[in-house]
């Protein structure tokens, strides 16, 4: 009997010799698998935060959906003028210095498009039908950014 239980005790001890090279490589693994997800993790999250330090995308989605709310209730003929002061001064700030640099109409496919960045934007759809044209934007005399726009009846081509 003593025998076996010295037998035993050798073979766990073996076996934790063994168990144990093993579970360090293991744990060295996971810890760097552990590591290199919360760097991919921290870097996203990153990079959203930064999205939204001038408030870019916020703005971009507001006034897309915004827009096309108007243009919903809209009739043929109704003319709209906006204050933008605010995107403007952030658009200008990323290079989009005119009205039809922030905004654009694809009556084609029906989508208000609002773009502070090159190569971004928000895309909100509208489903009145009717066509949509820029007026004109400019800034006023009181230093307010006006955006002016016309719903139009559609073209139908």
């Amino acid at each position: 009997m003593m025998f076996m239980m010295r037998g035993l005790k050798i073979l766990i001890l073996q076996d934790l010799r063994l168990n144990r090279k093993g579970a360090a490589s293991d744990v060295l693994k996971l810890q760097v698998v552990f590591l290199i997800l919360f760097v991919v993790f921290f870097g996203l999250m990153i990079y959203y935060v930064g999205a939204y330090q001038d408030g870019v995308i916020l703005w971009e989605d507001f006034y897309a959906k915004e827009v096309s709310r108007l243009i919903n209730n809209a009739e043929p003929g109704t003319e709209f003028s906006l204050d933008i002061t605010n995107i403007a001064a952030i658009g200008a700030k990323n290079g989009r210095d005119t009205i039809s640099d922030i905004f654009a109409f694809d009556n084609k496919n029906k989508l208000v498009i609002v773009s502070l960045e090159a190569g971004k934007g928000s895309r909100f759809p509208f489903y009145n039908d009717v066509d949509v044209r820029i007026i004109r934007g400019e800034p006023g005399l009181d230093g307010v950014v006006r955006f002016n726009f016309e719903v139009v009846r559609a073209s139908n081509a």
